[in-house]
């Protein structure tokens, strides 16, 4: 007989949470409910600020805040706020900006030391980005800008996606 390896720990709590119900002769697998958008806006705040207008060829920075709105500590995967925070930068007409040479390197950019933080309730964190070395943003225009980040949801420890609002910004 072959050594198994162990379940990891998530794996067995959805596991259990998942075989809710049995009777002598039969199993019914209920799959525990997966956590919306909704959810994660009553737990996180991403918030995302841009001015209104920049000049091509200028710095454009982005400044997040991402908050625990909560009663209740809450956790999240932390690496680097380049791997932590994804930005996405369309064009007036939808199209997803392309990055910059430097973007395309934080893309691939390796996770050497990640673990686990925790933000208490009414904590936040705060970033400085400057987009304009990511995206390519030198087209004048107008581009919209949201970013995304994960967090772990207390009652299922899944991971969430938290998203700010989308905001615009006009390149002259």
């Amino acid at each position: 007989m072959k050594n198994k390896k162990p379940l990891p720990i998530l794996s067995i709590i959805w596991m259990a949470g998942a075989l809710a119900h049995t009777d002598c002769c039969s199993a019914q697998i209920v799959a525990p409910k997966i956590p919306t958008q909704s959810d994660a806006n009553k737990l996180f705040n991403l918030q995302l600020e841009i001015p209104d207008t920049a000049t091509s060829g200028y710095p454009i920075v982005a400044k997040i805040n991402f908050k625990n709105v909560s009663n209740q500590p809450l956790f999240f995967p932390d690496s680097n706020p380049d791997i932590n925070y994804r930005f996405t930068v369309k064009d007036s007409v939808g199209n997803e900006v392309g990055r910059t040479k430097y973007g395309v390197n934080t893309s691939f950019a390796a996770i050497f030391r990640s673990k686990v933080s925790s933000l208490t309730p009414s904590s936040s964190l705060h970033f400085k980005f400057t987009l304009s070395r990511i995206y390519d943003m030198t087209k004048s225009g107008f581009y919209s800008v949201y970013v995304t980040r994960n967090a772990y949801h207390p009652k299922t420890n899944q991971l969430i996606e938290i998203s700010s609002d989308t905001i615009s910004v006009q390149v002259l």
